[in-house]
């Protein structure tokens, strides 16, 4: 659920650096080390502010996890090493705002989060069209960031197309299967429902989304799925003991 709207060669360009599995310059240890600190603490943060929406108010995780997946759409072309693989720095917001959809599950129930997800869809597509025209508003003598503008939201209409369609299905994907495995193992534990239906959504959010968007753009698909999904599996298990907390704590469960 990637990226916003722009012209077609813009797009190409940002995804050949979207495809990049190899950086010129490799990565010194001292570099992998802080960015692999900052990986943890922001889904220590990420998490965090999860559960904390989550006990304040509806309204507030409603929030959260709009804001998650129109960042995302920015920070897509973010890209960083990250294990030693070049990664988009924006598979932490992705499986941050399905974590928020699935705590708003476990709070509100089914039809509220269908509204959700429709609210979510309905932020990014604003968020592609009026960044567009925004973007194409004739620059005066004084303004020295449109370039910058420009080279961040101008992205091809099939990646924005791509985006909204797979986002829909793959929430869709993850509230059915969360909803699913909570029923069928009632016994079973919050994290484990959690971890299930974001571990098989993800793989389709990610391969749907590399085959909608780029299969016939750039080569290395197969590598590229291989990696993006395992830095969402890693984000995945480690928001884990933050689904644990909410379901031990009772203050966080609400009717």
């Amino acid at each position: 659920m990637q990226c916003l709207l722009g012209d077609q060669r813009a797009g190409s360009v940002h995804s050949q650096r979207f495809l990049s599995l190899l950086s010129s310059k490799p990565p010194t240890m001292i570099f992998m080390i802080h960015n692999t600190l900052l990986f943890l603490f922001g889904c220590l943060f990420t998490a965090s502010m999860g559960l904390w929406a989550h006990r304040f108010s509806r309204d507030l995780l409603a929030g959260l996890a709009m804001l998650q997946v129109v960042l995302a759409n920015l920070f897509v072309l973010k890209q960083i090493h990250l294990f030693g693989f070049n990664a988009t720095a924006s598979d932490l917001l992705s499986v941050g705002a399905c974590f928020a959809v699935n705590l708003f599950h476990e709070g509100y129930g089914k039809v509220a989060t269908q509204r959700l997800i429709k609210a979510m869809w309905v932020c990014m597509a604003f968020t592609g069209v009026i960044s567009q025209v925004v973007l194409f508003y004739e620059p005066s003598q004084y303004d020295f960031m449109h370039k910058h503008y420009h080279a961040l939201l101008s992205n091809s209409p099939r990646i924005f197309l791509a985006s909204l369609v797979v986002f829909y299905i793959s929430q869709q994907i993850n509230l059915r299967l969360y909803r699913w495995f909570r029923e069928a193992f009632p016994q079973q534990s919050l994290p484990m429902a959690n971890a299930f239906s974001l571990g098989i959504s993800q793989i389709a959010d990610t391969a749907l989304f590399l085959f909608a968007a780029l299969y016939g753009i750039a080569s290395q698909l197969l590598e590229l799925f291989i990696i993006s999904y395992l830095i969402k599996a890693i984000t995945i298990l480690l928001f884990s003991p933050f689904s644990a907390f909410v379901l031990k704590n009772e203050r966080f469960t609400r009717e």
